[in-house]
């Protein structure tokens, strides 16, 4: 049995796919299985995986997103632990080995860290990964205590084998936000690990399909606010600050995104869905700067 499973998802994205495995051949810590599930490609994924020069357990499944890709193999995995990488995105050499001196020292059931825009590569050299600087916390709901969120991005996370399938998984809707929901019903499993310095992952900054990704991420977001409003995630009323704190941060980004994107009607009503809770968290600068914007943003013209 491997300390690590590596499950990375990937959809028509090839060439992203080839510089993150190269990524993960490179890791210094060596007891790991990697787990590539293609969701539905149409290029030349499965010849990738086959060229990587290292042995990977290749999965696939009709078009159904990345939650559902990461859940099937989820059910594969025979790692003591479960380390997610996006295909778009690479790891540092010293990834798996921050995560490996972590569980030496503590056995957290969850471990998030951050990440080095990809444009910024060349600074990891000057980074000393044998430096660690952590947090730990009694679980992820105690580590919400300001407006940093405690987890840094899928391909920052590693979470406990066990713990995560008896969670259930990643919800299977073709939605952008699977994710924060499935740490937030981890949000009470025991042991908790910020890792604050070095870096865990370099992320790639691209726009892709923007309505598309800004449709997935409404009802990612809606979502959220439905569990929350449905009694689905752990904690109860003490940590219901911290819980709504996460997703109001969702939603408040998710927002402005939308008054740029030029759909006011959208983003007012995100902004009153949330208005309550974002009071209750005293977020008072949006409350009172949002509608300021969006009339702004009405009567600026919009280009052809």
């Amino acid at each position: 049995m491997p300390l690590f499973s590596i499950i990375i998802p990937t959809f028509n994205r090839a060439a992203l796919l080839r510089e993150a495995l190269a990524s993960v051949a490179r890791q210094t810590f060596r007891d790991f299985e990697v787990i590539v599930v293609d969701d539905g490609s149409s290029d030349e994924t499965e010849q990738v995986v086959a060229s990587c020069g290292m042995p990977v357990n290749f999965l696939r499944q009709e078009n159904r997103g990345p939650g559902a890709a990461r859940n099937l193999a989820i059910q594969k995995a025979q790692g003591q632990y479960i380390a997610f990488l996006d295909s778009d995105d690479q790891w540092f050499p010293w990834t798996l080995d921050t995560y490996h001196r972590i569980i030496d020292d503590q056995r957290p059931v969850f471990m998030s860290g951050f990440a080095l825009p990809l444009e910024d590569s060349t600074t990891a050299s000057n980074i000393d990964a044998s430096l660690l600087n952590i947090r730990s916390f009694p679980h992820l709901l105690e580590a919400c205590t300001d407006r940093v969120p405690p987890v840094g991005g899928t391909p920052s996370i590693c979470l406990n084998r066990v713990a995560l399938q008896e969670t259930g998984g990643f919800v299977s809707r073709k939605i952008s936000g699977e994710d924060t929901d499935l740490w937030l019903r981890l949000g009470m499993q025991p042991g908790f690990v910020r890792i604050l310095q070095p870096p865990v992952f370099l992320q790639r900054k691209h726009s892709g399909n923007v309505t598309n990704q800004l449709d997935l991420s409404l009802a990612g977001a809606r979502y959220l606010m439905e569990q929350e409003r449905n009694s689905a995630f752990p904690g109860g009323k003490a940590y219901s600050k911290k819980r709504r704190r996460i997703i109001c941060g969702t939603v408040r980004s998710l927002s402005l995104d939308c008054l740029k994107a030029g759909r006011p009607g959208t983003a007012f009503s995100l902004y009153f869905s949330s208005f309550t809770w974002n009071l209750g968290l005293a977020n008072l600068k949006y409350l009172a700067g949002f509608p300021l914007l969006a009339l702004r943003s009405l009567a600026t013209p919009r280009a052809a």
